[in-house]
């Protein structure tokens, strides 16, 4: 087994995840920006991994969040509103700003693992 340790913090976290699944479908349909949305969204869920999961849910889309998220992402409110309905066509999120439950669970923690396990088909 091959482990390759990776740097990081809790800000970088999520979009180094989002880099080392990319090339599976179907976040590897999306563009930069579009993983840089959906890397904020699940900074957000962790930093609300706390709460109970439909108030966890209101927390990370309520309106201040939203423009927290804006902001570190740099976009405006109509592209931001337009890359979540494309996290929405890809799957990636439901009609109730739920992530799949793969994007979900990830939580930033000192020595998160990642491992990818190849079989011969």
């Amino acid at each position: 087994m091959k482990q390759i340790p990776i740097k990081t913090n809790k800000d970088k976290f999520f979009r180094q995840f989002l880099e080392l699944v990319r090339s599976i479908p179907p976040v590897s349909k999306l563009r930069p920006k579009e993983l840089d949305v959906l890397a904020e969204i699940m900074y957000q869920n962790d930093k609300y991994s706390d709460l109970e999961d439909n108030i966890r849910r209101k927390m990370v889309f309520d309106t201040s969040t939203r423009k927290e998220m804006m902001l570190k992402v740099g976009i405006t409110a109509d592209s931001f509103n337009n890359n979540l309905s494309i996290l929405r066509r890809h799957k990636l999120l439901t009609k109730e700003n739920t992530l799949v439950p793969f994007l979900d669970t990830v939580r930033y923690k000192d020595g998160y693992k990642l491992e990818f396990n190849f079989k011969e088909v």
